[in-house]
């Protein structure tokens, strides 16, 4: 009896092994692929950032305000 016991705590043992197994590779491609998002993400960032800068370059600085409009 007592043999039969550890029998089915082992099998009950093993099942949960091969659930956390399973869920830790879940995980695992899971961070993979935020990770690969992320690194997405940072280049658009990146590039948003210059074309930003660049079009920054081209627009004339702001020298002061503008004359008032003409009075009828």
């Amino acid at each position: 009896m007592a043999e039969e016991k550890q029998e089915v705590a082992l099998a009950a043992l093993e099942m949960e092994l091969a659930f956390q197994g399973d869920a830790l590779q879940a995980l695992d491609r899971a961070y993979g692929e935020q990770q690969q998002a992320l690194l997405e993400l940072r280049k658009q960032v990146s590039l948003l950032a210059a074309r930003l800068r660049s079009l920054d370059e081209r627009v004339p600085a702001d020298e002061g305000e503008e004359a008032p409009p003409p009075h009828y």
